[in-house]
């Protein structure tokens, strides 16, 4: 992310809005990727310490075998949604920024149903 930013900032081509989309879409891919290796750790983990969902997206618990307790779990779906929301955020720029102006709000109405999808898969 750092690097990304220090780029973006150091590179002519990328000032403005090319800037602003490097560093974003950096931090959107970091977010995802720490969430599917956490959620692939959860699954290979599921006999030993399994996680429990409610009927909604929070809360969400794990048990640890270690110290025979059950934890909050909240990271990886965090980090998820988190992922998500700067991705929506950035799609408002991009609306905002490039022409035409529907391409911005096609790749938002496309956030957004992986934001929905996502909460209906999580709950």
């Amino acid at each position: 992310m750092i690097v990304s930013l220090v780029f973006s900032i150091v590179s002519d081509r990328l000032n403005g809005y090319g800037g602003v989309s490097f560093s974003t879409m950096t931090l959107c891919s970091i977010l995802w990727m720490y969430s599917i290796m956490q959620f692939g750790i959860d699954l290979v983990l599921m006999d030993s310490n399994p996680v429990y969902f409610s009927s909604s997206i929070f809360p969400i618990y794990k048990f640890n075998s270690l110290t025979n307790k059950v934890e909050e779990h909240y990271g990886p779906t965090l980090s998820w949604i988190s992922g998500f929301a700067l991705a929506a955020v950035w799609t408002f720029l991009t609306a905002g920024s490039v022409n035409p102006e529907w391409f911005g709000v096609v790749l938002s109405i496309g956030i957004k149903l992986f934001i929905l999808l996502s909460c209906v898969y999580f709950t």
